[in-house]
């Protein structure tokens, strides 16, 4: 089997092109890793391929989630099956798919296959050991595939469900109290409801079905990333099911935390490029869908008045009576994108005044303009892929450089960790910097078809028997997942004398 060198050129960030030369005629296999939505570092790839000196002509294109194949006969006369124009494309798909997804965005293959490379020089099939190792990690992933696939989904609730703990916990005989949270974060839903849906009763906040679907988080917090809108068709029902949890937790003294993705933004400012044609039918038109999304329509106003650009959220609350004096609970940083320490350095309330800002003019715009024309440097800034809906440092850029960035945000907002949607990456949670960093975004939506998942965060506060002054905080963060056991991330556990 002939070995065919791939020479990597410098490109620009979003552009890299991978080009064959054989011996015997002349073939070019070209790699794109395209820029997402706004124009930044991301999320689709083509692969454009051409085989001139043979019968078989491959072209695949699609996103990392979406793919699809043509695969034609070149030429209809030719008698070569056209089952191996489809392995060939099938091999062609499944490279360029570890191509995107390398952490190092580099070419992993070195062989180019041949569709006469599994014959000897006497035209008898073979298979060469690269072959051998294509078709095994092949079959492996159908086979892992398939089992994901008709695996019951058992074991995806925590044995510990909320227990709405504060203002309940063991009291001591000096009247000191213990207290538990937890902290339930999701990203990313594009609308889909249903997936939604698994994703909050298996962490055990709500429970029901159809129009009956009722809070059972008791004193939980629960934060969604933003991203709701696009990619689905159930925009109406995910913001009614906000609404109705917003208020159902706050009744029963937990909170739902909504921050804004670039979607929402990007829907307010006339983008509807990843809109479906069912959630257009949904609203009952495209003039219907603009008015709901306006400055005097309902999902414009949810937007405006619950949902900011980013929150620090308070681990255990830190106006409950039974807090000792002297106390300060932990906290996390929820944000959809990530935050620089720029950024952090001006912190939340700055942040989210330009976000409103910035939010309330593309709602009220009727200039078919990227942005409208009244917007200052700050809100053209905040859209900006160094702003904290956009900016993917934190899941691309190499430790050394998103790890010191990291710590000195944290600094600055006063928080444990940084949790962020954004960066989708679909086999689970990606934990970096000591656990400081969480990146959540799995690719809940069907649209993707990556893990249905959510992040927990339980917190305790216990008093120590007979040591007054003396208290044990802990904190464990779990990953939830359907389908699959809870996982968890990281526990810890640290002694306070007040």
């Amino acid at each position: 089997m002939a070995a065919h060198a791939f020479q990597a050129r410098a490109q620009p960030a979003h552009q890299l092109h991978l080009t064959s030369r054989r011996r015997h005629g002349l073939s070019s296999f070209r790699a794109l890793a395209s820029r997402d939505e706004r124009g930044h570092a991301g999320a689709r790839a083509q692969l454009q391929y051409v085989q001139k000196d043979e019968s078989c002509a491959v072209q695949s294109c699609g996103s990392l989630s979406l793919c699809h194949l043509v695969v034609r006969k070149a030429d209809a006369t030719e008698q070569q099956p056209v089952e191996k124009c489809a392995f060939r494309a099938a091999v062609a798909m499944w490279r360029v798919t570890l191509f995107v997804a390398s952490p190092n965005s580099r070419f992993l293959s070195p062989h180019h296959l041949h569709p006469n490379d599994c014959r000897d020089e006497r035209g008898v099939g073979t298979m060469s050991s690269a072959l051998r190792f294509v078709v095994h990690g092949l079959l492996a992933t159908l086979l892992y595939t398939a089992y994901r696939f008709y695996t019951p989904d058992t074991g995806s609730v925590l044995d510990h469900p909320s227990s709405g703990s504060l203002g309940s916990g063991v009291v001591l005989s000096d009247g000191r109290q213990s207290l538990h949270r937890r902290t339930v974060a999701v990203a990313d839903l594009h609308g889909d409801l249903q997936h939604a849906l698994n994703v909050l009763s298996m962490a055990s906040l709500i429970s029901g079905s159809g129009d009956s679907i009722a809070w059972t988080g008791g004193h939980d917090v629960l934060v969604s990333t933003g991203d709701i809108v696009d990619r689905g068709d159930d925009t109406i029902a995910l913001y009614r099911l906000f609404q109705t949890l917003r208020s159902q937790a706050a009744t029963a003294g937990g909170k739902v935390v909504n921050l804004k993705g670039n979607h929402e933004l990007m829907n307010a400012l006339g983008d509807w490029r990843y809109v479906t044609e069912g959630d257009v039918k949904s609203f009952g038109g495209v003039q219907a869908r603009r008015e709901a999304m306006s400055v005097h329509g309902w999902i414009g106003k949810e937007w405006l008045e619950h949902y900011n650009v980013t929150a620090v959220v308070p681990l255990l609350p830190t106006d409950h009576p039974a807090l000792p004096k002297g106390y300060t609970p932990p906290k996390a940083s929820f944000v959809h994108g990530g935050i620089t320490p720029l950024y952090a350095a001006r912190g939340v309330d700055a942040i989210n005044t330009i976000g409103k800002s910035l939010l309330h003019k593309a709602l009220s715009s009727t200039s078919h303009s990227w942005l409208p024309p009244d917007v200052t440097p700050e809100e053209r800034e905040l859209w900006s892929e160094n702003g904290p809906l956009w900016y993917r440092g934190y899941a691309t850029n190499p430790p050394e450089e998103a790890c010191p960035d990291a710590d000195a945000a944290r600094a600055s907002l006063g928080v444990q960790q940084l949790i962020m949607g954004h960066t989708p990456h679909f086999d689970g949670f990606v934990s970096r910097c000591n656990d400081s960093v969480l990146l959540i975004d799995t690719g809940i939506s069907r649209a993707y078809g990556g893990e249905q998942s959510a992040l927990i965060i339980d917190t305790d506060l216990t008093p120590f028997p007979d040591h007054k002054g003396q208290w044990i905080e802990e904190q464990t963060l779990t990953a939830l997942y359907k389908g699959r056991k809870p996982k968890i991330l990281t526990s810890s556990k640290r002694h306070i004398h007040l």
